[in-house]
């Protein structure tokens, strides 16, 4: 009977990269959930620096400040889209393509 090392001998390699992988793409849908609940109000409160707290006080001076809305909209962007870029080319990897 094997002993509870031969799981980590043999699963957890076999396991690793795809877990790696998964992670890495989560982080995307984990930053647009934290946002977009903090946007409506169901997250954390005004003194804490959130993207979504942000976006929120924006948009009600839109016309006036459009920076206020921008930027943190281009950040919550181009941090989603670099998760997105890098979990695809680690499961690329992962699964021995080269592109």
């Amino acid at each position: 009977m094997p002993g509870p090392l031969a799981f980590l001998r043999h699963v957890v390699p076999g396991v690793a990269g795809s877990l790696s992988v998964l992670a890495v793409i989560g982080i995307g849908s984990s930053i647009l959930a934290a946002a977009g609940l903090s946007f409506l109000g169901l997250g954390p409160t005004e003194p804490t620096p959130e993207w979504g707290l942000m976006l929120a006080g924006g948009r009600n001076v839109l016309a006036q400040a459009w920076w206020v809305a921008v930027f943190p909209g281009a950040a919550i962007t181009l941090t989603v889209l670099s998760a997105t870029v890098i979990g695809r080319t680690l499961r690329a990897r992962a699964e021995g393509r080269t592109t």
